[in-house]
């Protein structure tokens, strides 16, 4: 995944992740993720570091 494509669609991996995308923004993403191995890659990795911080952090 080159460095342009990436930037492109971090925010969105984000925003994703965090259930912030809007309908429209939402469906390009799924569509997107359907046809790109490497942002479907990202959005493990992200998905898990997120996971992993939610462990580290304490409640309160």
């Amino acid at each position: 995944m080159g460095l342009l494509h990436r930037a492109r669609w971090a925010k969105g991996l984000a925003g994703f992740l965090d259930d912030e995308l809007g309908p429209e923004a939402l469906e390009r993403m799924i569509r997107h993720l359907e046809e790109c191995p490497g942002c479907l890659r990202e959005l493990e990795l992200l998905a898990r570091m997120q996971q992993s911080l939610a462990r580290l952090t304490p409640a309160r």
